[in-house]
């Protein structure tokens, strides 16, 4: 089942508490290319490409992101799929990502496992971001102020 055509589920079941056996991870916020934790951790990433994941929704925590699965085909995000080249960038990552209160979870994007920090569910009030593009999202913000 690819991510490109259709929605997912998560479930609990595919939590794990390693991280990607491969270092092949999906990155949708501050991870991503020219943002504040990429360039803190980019001597570590390698960039293989951006995709559109359908079945995730992106949501403000007004700092950075949380994406949650969802069960809808229409919801979409934006990720950056990068290969970690190092263990201990990959154990900073996790660190700082568990720390914040996210999940781990294993998804196959072309026939490929790549790790993703998720939360498991949204919060009332948080915010959407609707075109599912984190970078357009704070650019904007920054346009406007």
């Amino acid at each position: 089942m690819s991510l490109r055509t259709c929605a997912r589920k998560v479930f609990l079941s595919q939590i794990l508490k390693a991280m990607n056996e491969d270092r092949f991870y999906a990155f949708y916020g501050s991870l991503r290319l020219g943002m504040e934790n990429y360039n803190r951790f980019k001597d570590g990433l390698e960039f293989l490409r951006k995709e559109e994941l359908r079945g995730f929704r992106l949501f403000s925590l007004t700092d950075y992101p949380y994406a949650i699965a969802t069960e809808n085909s229409a919801d979409c995000m934006v990720v950056e799929l990068f290969k970690i080249t190092n263990s201990k960038t990959e154990e900073l990552i996790h660190e700082v990502e568990m720390n914040a209160g996210y999940i781990f979870v294993n998804i196959e994007i072309a026939k490929q496992k790549f790790g993703i920090y998720l939360f498991t569910e949204a919060k009332a009030n948080d915010v959407c971001v609707e075109n599912g593009d984190w970078v357009v999202y704070k650019q904007a913000l920054a346009f406007e102020s």
